[in-house]
C-alpha cells in the first residue's frame, strides 16, 4: 500500500538523485506522513530524502526570499497567557464567542481544560536573557493576539509562542494557537494558521508550543 501511494501521489516527482522533497499537502493529505511512503527501491523516504512541508508554494517562496537578509531584532516571545477571561465569561457570552466554541470543542475531544501555563513565564524570560537586548517579551496581559499582531513581525529573527494549541482535523487551516483576548479588539484570541500565512514574517524560526 505504501508503495502504491508513492506512485499515485509522487510518481516521478521525487527524483532519486535529489535528497530533499518539499510537500504542500491539501485536505486529508495533511494526515499522511510522506516520510513513511516507500520509493521505487522499496526503501522508506525517511531513509533516502529530507521531507519538508509548506502550507503553499507562495509561503515557501516568501520564506526563501526573506532568508536573504536577516531581520535586525533577535526575538519576539509570548508566554504566561492569561486564560482567566475565557474561563470566566458568562455562558451567554461563551455561546456567542467563536474562540470559546473552539476551545470548548477541544476540551470535549481531549478531556482537557484551558489551564494557565505558569512555567511559560520563566521559559520566555530565559529565552529573553539568551537572546539579549532588543528582544520583545509579551507576558500576562500583553500576551494577546492583538498585541502580537501589533508588533513589527518582520523585524524578528525568532518568534516563540508558549501557549495552548487547538487543532481541527477536518479544517487544518483553522488550527490555532490560543493567545489572550482583548475586549477592546475584534481579535478572538485564536491565532489561526490561515492568519499566520498572511502575517509579514521573516523569522527563521517560528515556534508554537
Amino acid at each position: 500500500m505504501s508503495g502504491e501511494l508513492y506512485q499515485v501521489l509522487l510518481g516521478d516527482t521525487a527524483m532519486p538523485h535529489r535528497n530533499r522533497l518539499v510537500v504542500s499537502p491539501d485536505g486529508i493529505l495533511h494526515l499522511l506522513p510522506f516520510e513513511s511512503l516507500k520509493g521505487p527501491d522499496g526503501r522508506l523516504l525517511i531513509h533516502t530524502q529530507v521531507v519538508s512541508y509548506t502550507p503553499s508554494a507562495t509561503v515557501l517562496q516568501s520564506l526563501r526570499a526573506g532568508a536573504k537578509q536577516s531581520p535586525a531584532r533577535p526575538l519576539l516571545a509570548v508566554g504566561a497567557v492569561d486564560y482567566r477571561l475565557m474561563r470566566g465569561l458568562p455562558q451567554s457570552i461563551h455561546t456567542r464567542s467563536v474562540a470559546a466554541t473552539v476551545v470548548r470543542g477541544l476540551a470535549e475531544i481531549s478531556g482537557s481544560r484551558l489551564e494557565d501555563l505558569p512555567g511559560s513565564r520563566e521559559e520566555v524570560l530565559a529565552l529573553g536573557r539568551i537572546a539579549g537586548k532588543d528582544s520583545e517579551l509579551l507576558l500576562g496581559q500583553r500576551a494577546t493576539e492583538s498585541e502580537f499582531k501589533a508588533q513589527p513581525l518582520s523585524a524578528f529573527r525568532v518568534i516563540h509562542l508558549a501557549a495552548h494549541a487547538a487543532g481541527d482535523p477536518q479544517y487544518p487551516d483553522r488550527a490555532a494557537l490560543v493567545l489572550g483576548s482583548d475586549s477592546n479588539s475584534k481579535d478572538d484570541g485564536l491565532l489561526q494558521l490561515r492568519e499566520v500565512m498572511r502575517l509579514p514574517l521573516r523569522a527563521g524560526d517560528f515556534v508554537g508550543l
